[in-house]
């Protein structure tokens, strides 16, 4: 009679301990059975990290491929997504504040005024500068409440100024996604994409937003 060993545990290869299946990753194969990774998660991660030191322009090429994917940015607006939902975002900035007070002074608000505000979203016709959705269609969740609000001022420029000329009104959605990136590297690889609202967001970046600027005191 021959008797069938199931085997809960392997040695890796890299760190020579071995481990529960559990700290391995794995796939099913087309023929239903599972494959296991050879090496457990903590050493395919560190061997990952180490390719990536090493590999730099090699890691940044395949970086942009991999984030510029409709299914990759869809993955991470709906990842960015439960995270608020559930609460975890909030609990995160709650527990790191000086992280949170860090990341703000690299990225402050902006100095505009509420008229500018508010004459600016009129120049971009009430709508998202990006995707064009309309400002009563812009709802986002929050805590598992879902609301209709206002948009983000987005710094066209990342690390740009904070005044009247970097601030483009965008939807929660398109703010979250364009994230750090500049405007031609992220916006043209977006379907929503029109020659005439880069146009647009270029015309007041450059030149209308003098029109709307408001007198400040003790300002010359």
């Amino acid at each position: 009679m021959t008797t069938l060993t199931i085997l809960n545990s392997k040695i890796c290869p890299m760190c020579e301990q071995n481990k529960e299946l559990s700290e391995y990753y794995t796939k099913i194969r087309n023929d239903g059975s599972i494959y296991y990774w050879r090496e457990c998660k903590k050493c395919v991660t560190i061997r990952s990290h180490n390719w990536e030191i090493e590999n730099p322009e090699a890691y940044a090429i395949s970086r942009n491929k991999k984030e510029s994917q409709p299914d990759r940015i869809e993955y991470r607006k709906e990842d960015w997504k439960r995270q608020r939902d559930s609460g975890y975002t909030l609990g995160w900035q709650r527990a790191n504040p000086d992280k949170l007070k860090v990341y703000g002074q690299l990225h402050e608000d902006h100095i505009i005024s509420k008229k500018e505000w508010i004459d600016e979203k009129e120049y971009f016709n009430n709508e998202c500068a990006y995707c064009g959705l309309k400002i009563e269609d812009h709802y986002f969740t929050r805590l598992g409440i879902t609301k209709n609000g206002d948009f983000h001022k987005d710094h066209l420029v990342h690390n740009g100024s904070n005044y009247i000329d970097n601030c483009i009104p965008a939807c929660k959605s398109c703010n979250c996604s364009k994230h750090t990136a500049t405007l031609d590297e992220w916006y043209r690889k977006q379907d929503f994409f029109t020659e005439s609202r880069y146009n647009k967001i270029i015309q007041w970046s450059t030149e209308d937003y003098n029109k709307y600027l408001k007198p400040r005191k003790g300002l010359i």
